[in-house]
């Protein structure tokens, strides 16, 4: 048969309609809404039905009254012919915006259940619970067999009751359909979570994660309640520190605990060879801003060498000042004292009065150093340092040169005290030990005789290290006493939760639990723990040294969860999800 032509086969006046219909054409006008129009009328049916059940009550009672004739069975009648009138009735659309509708509307009828419980009998903790959960939960597990079984009855009531009122509200009729579905629902959601635990075992074991998953259970136990603020911090960790060390600031003593489990049971030396780059990285700190002992001395000698000539070619005469204060007992006794440096030095004073002067000065300095049985009193200190001190500024009042010389020598010496308390703070860093090396790290200046830096006197300096040290010195001190002081603390919580962690561990392997009283003795000393140490199955520890290494992977480990528990569909379900959409759905066919 041949093709029929355009012209055939199109009706006479229709060939010159265009290829492409429009929207208007296309679709009736009165079809363009009909599918949203379909759903808002499905909806307002489905608020209409529960406010229509609401009122049954009223209807009662005004028609008891004869305020009305109207039943609440006219009145729902009135509202069916109304959607009729209106709306595709059998559509989807209008069906889907009804039962959602419904589902909205009594969603929340656990929460109120629950509520009016907490009301009127505050002592019943677990019925609020089950009642706002559908069944799902009564918020705390059964201990003992007898409690268990009572918290299921429990949660079978809670999902009837809800389920009924809630299928109640939609239709009357619906209420034993709604308590049928809220009862079973709580059953099948244990048994759906028994099987999802089973499957998600099976999961993990395929996969080889029960050990990573071990270690995850351990993990979190150890975080405590701490757990938010812990993945908090090591979120916010600077690279380079282990798990301990990005959580020092947190006050755990169990992570502390398996922090330094994880050191320990390192077989490939990694928290070993971090903690000596850390230290190497100490050191350097200090030595980056040290300046050069040798350098510095270097240049403090030269200084004096062109300085001090100079002062010394200076010519003067006494005067009446100068003759009060060799009057005093102390000068001549310094003057005798400086007399073998003066004629070693062949110092003539009347030639060099300030080589003479300034060994005298020297005479002083000995004086105040002395040490024991010869060793000033404190008011003959205090007596020797003033006549010391009028003796220098008549010197540097009178020869201008002499004054220059000791302020170039005093800056200059400025360095050299820096180089030698740096210098000393990388000495106690380079000790054995570990956060404890805080103290004498920060007490590196010493006192009394063994005071690192003295004065020209030889007496001890005066002041703490803030006084010898520039401001970036002194930050970069800060900086490695912060993380002594950070280890320090991680070591005491570390043994602080020895006992807890064992606890955990003896749990996790099926030992039984430490008594309370011997927490004490499992907290100070780490035989137990070790012994315990070599019963964890290989996988697990791995994963816990692995974990531990930095704040990233330990956020990993602390989020490590069984397949069952990542399930978001079986979460739903054992949660009481189902019956919430599934009681209005069923009331809202029983209404039909």
């Amino acid at each position: 048969m041949a093709a029929l032509t355009f012209d055939e086969f199109t009706p006479e006046g229709q060939a010159a309609r265009p290829e492409v219909l429009t929207f208007e054409e296309f679709v009736p006008e009165a079809d363009k809404q009909g599918v949203l129009g379909n759903v808002g009328m499905g909806a307002l049916r489905g608020v209409a039905s529960i406010g229509a059940t609401l009122l049954r009550p009223v209807d009662a009672a005004l028609n008891a009254t004869g305020l009305t004739d109207m039943t609440n069975e006219e009145r729902k009648q009135a509202l069916n012919t109304f959607f009729a009138d209106n709306a595709d009735t059998d559509s989807r659309a209008f069906k889907g915006g009804e039962i959602a509708a419904e589902i909205a509307g009594t969603a929340g009828v656990g929460g109120l259940l629950g509520k009016g419980v907490r009301a009127v009998a505050p002592a019943l903790t677990k019925l609020p619970a089950a009642l706002e959960s559908w069944g799902a939960t009564v918020g705390s597990p059964g201990a003992s067999l007898v409690e268990k079984t009572g918290n299921a009855a429990l949660r079978i009531g809670a999902g009837a009751t809800a389920g009924g009122v809630a299928a109640g509200m939609i239709d009357p009729e619906g209420v034993g359909t709604g308590a049928a579905i809220g009862a079973a629902f709580p059953v099948v959601g244990a048994l759906a979570g028994q099987a999802g635990k089973g499957v998600g075992w099976l999961t993990d074991a395929v996969r080889g994660r029960l050990g990573q998953l071990k270690a995850g259970q351990i993990a979190r136990d150890a975080a405590g309640s701490n757990r938010t603020l812990l993945e908090a911090v090591n979120a916010n960790a600077r690279p380079g520190l282990t798990a301990g060390q990005a959580a020092a600031s947190v006050d755990q003593d169990m992570w502390q605990a398996l922090a330094k489990m994880a050191e320990r049971n390192d077989q490939t030396s990694f928290y070993r060879m971090l903690r000596d780059t850390q230290e190497a990285g100490r050191v350097a700190a200090l030595r980056g801003v040290s300046p050069n002992l040798e350098q510095a001395q270097a240049a403090r000698a030269a200084a004096d060498a062109v300085n001090y000539p100079a002062a010394e070619a200076a010519q003067y005469t006494t005067d009446a000042a100068l003759n009060k204060i060799a009057a005093n007992p102390y000068a001549q006794q310094a003057a005798n004292l400086a007399q073998d440096l003066i004629n070693a030095k062949q110092i003539d004073p009347y030639v060099n009065p300030t080589g003479y002067l300034n060994a005298v000065k020297f005479g002083f300095d000995k004086m105040l150093g002395a040490r024991g049985d010869t060793a000033l009193g404190g008011a003959e200190r205090q007596a020797v340092q003033q006549v010391k001190n009028q003796l220098v500024k008549w010197m540097e009042n009178k020869n201008p040169l002499y004054a220059q010389a000791r302020g170039e020598h005093a800056a200059l010496s400025a360095p050299i005290n820096q180089a030698r308390v740096l210098e000393e703070m990388q000495n106690v860093l380079q000790r054995s030990g570990g956060g404890e090396r805080v103290g004498p790290f920060l007490d590196v200046m010493g006192r009394g005789e063994n005071a690192l830096l003295k004065r020209a006197d030889q007496s001890a300096r005066f002041g703490g290290v803030e006084d010898v040290l520039t401001s970036r010195q002194l930050a970069a001190r800060d900086q490695v006493a912060g993380e002594l002081i950070r280890d320090r603390t991680m070591a005491e919580r570390a043994a602080a939760g020895e006992g807890g962690l064992r606890n955990i561990l003896s749990a996790d392997i099926g030992l039984p639990r430490l008594p309370s009283f011997l927490n004490v003795l499992a907290s100070t000393t780490n035989k137990g723990i070790s012994a315990l140490e070599s019963r964890i199955n290989a996988s697990t520890m791995n994963a816990i040294v692995e974990g531990m290494k930095s704040g990233a992977s330990a956020n990993e480990l602390l989020r490590t969860i069984p397949a069952s528990e990542r399930s978001v569909a079986l979460q739903w379900i054992v949660q009481g999800g189902p019956q919430r959409y599934l009681v209005p759905a069923a009331a809202s066919q029983s209404a039909e």
